[in-house]
Formats: structure tokens, sequence, C-alpha cells
């Protein structure tokens, strides 16, 4: 990507830090138990991280 557009190294760069937070996310989650209060708002949390990646992709 950094080599084959316009712009790669900004695309790329931002890919990698969207990414990064998705993975935070997945981290977080491995640590709490489902019934942590706090589970289903990282839950919402991660799935509009990956929905709005995904959109961005269109």
């Amino acid at each position: 990507m950094r080599e084959h557009q316009d712009e790669g190294d900004a695309l790329a760069d931002k890919e990698l830090a969207d990414h990064g937070r998705v993975e935070q996310l997945l981290k977080g989650l491995e640590m709490q138990e489902s019934i942590d209060p706090d589970f289903d708002r990282m839950v919402r949390e991660l799935r509009t991280e990956v929905t709005v990646q995904g959109c961005e992709c269109f």
C-alpha cells in the first residue's frame, strides 16, 4: 500500500492504528468476565470499531 498508492504511507499508518485499537479491545475483553458490567460496553465498542473500519474500505 505504501508504495502503490498516492498517500500510501498515511493510509497504511491509519490501518495499523485502527488494527491496534481493535487488538487492544480484544485483549481487554480477554481479561473480563462476561458478567462484568464493562463487558457489554466493550463488546459494543468493539463491534462499532470493526463496523466503522469495514465501512471505510468501500
